[in-house]
Parts: C-alpha cells; structure tokens; sequence
C-alpha cells in the first residue's frame, strides 16, 4: 500500500532542514558587480567569475534607457527568428515600468562558462540570453548591463542539495526578472 502521509511528513521535514540551511548561508552571503560589456567582450573582464556554486543577476544598468517592454519584445522577435538558438523565457508581466532585471540564475558549475553561454559564446541550444544578437541590434546595442554576483562556499554534501536553486528562486520571486523561468 502506498503510504502518503509518511512520504509527504518526511519530504517536509527533509525540506524543512534544507531551508533552514539555506536562511544560515543567506546570511553569509554578499553580491559583487561587474560591468558586462557584450559588444567589446574580452575573456579576461569574466575570469573572477572562473569559480562554482554561485548565483547572479544580470541586470540594466542605472544609466541605461532601454525600456524592459521593448527588450522583451525584441527577445521574442530573436526566438522566433533565431530557431537554432535557445533563448529564455520572456516574462511578460515583468516587462514594464522601471524593472532593471533581465535574468537570475545559479551556477553549480563553473559561472564563467555560463556567462559566456549568455554572451552567445556556447552551444546554440544552451537557453541563455545570445547577447551577441543584441549587440547587432540597433536598438539594444547599447543596453548598458552589469552582472550582480556571489559565490557560496559549501561543504561538498550541500553541493548536491537545492541550496543554490533556493536561493536561485527567492531572487527570481524577489526581484522578479524579464526574461528566464524559477525553480529548474
């Protein structure tokens, strides 16, 4: 017989624990900021981030102008027109007013890598926000960007828990981003 009371009673107290540990390293944990130059991309402005287990925003920057409605429109002009090329959710209600933030994510592994996927470096059908179609585009060439980042140093039996998808998606839920999807 199937016994789902025990089940469920044992995945909350095993969740449970998990977010107690995810409270204590929040606590711990402090973001950097870094210029993300897209058109004039130079590896060495990314080795910083040529280390695991970390979180990041990639956001406009203060001094940008380009509106959150018309980078969401071009990103779903780019999915439909770029069919090789995997780009991220658009989150429609999100792309309005003054929201600076394009994409939250996590990296168990190396977060440089990840970025470069983002910049369009990496393979076509890694979902990733192809910076490199914005740098030819007219209009979002001269989106001014910066990436919001930490790293989470963690004993190698939390490495493989969803620590860093926890806090992947309290920052997705918080700050509530353009573009990409929470909790994956």
């Amino acid at each position: 017989m199937i016994d789902i009371k025990n089940a469920a009673k044992s995945y909350i107290e095993n969740l449970t624990a998990t977010l107690e540990r995810v409270a204590k390293y929040s606590e711990g944990i402090s973001f950097q900021k870094i210029k993300l130059d897209f058109v004039d991309y130079q590896e060495s402005h990314l080795k910083i981030l040529d280390k695991s287990n970390g979180i990041y925003m990639i956001a406009l920057s203060e001094n940008c102008s380009i509106k959150p409605e018309k980078i969401c429109s071009k990103v779903n002009s780019f999915k439909k027109n770029k069919r090789k090329y995997k780009f991220p959710k658009v989150n429609e209600k999100n792309c309005v007013g003054e929201n600076r933030i394009l994409y939250i994510g996590k990296s168990k592994g190396n977060m440089k890598k990840r970025i470069e996927a983002h910049l369009g470096l990496a393979n076509p059908s890694t979902y990733a926000l192809q910076l490199k179609f914005w740098g030819e585009d007219n209009y979002l060439k001269d989106a001014k960007l910066e990436i919001h980042y930490a790293f989470v140093e963690m004993p190698d039996e939390d490495i493989e828990t969803d620590i860093l998808e926890i806090l992947e998606t309290a920052l997705h839920k918080n700050y509530k981003p353009m573009l990409g999807r929470s909790g994956h």
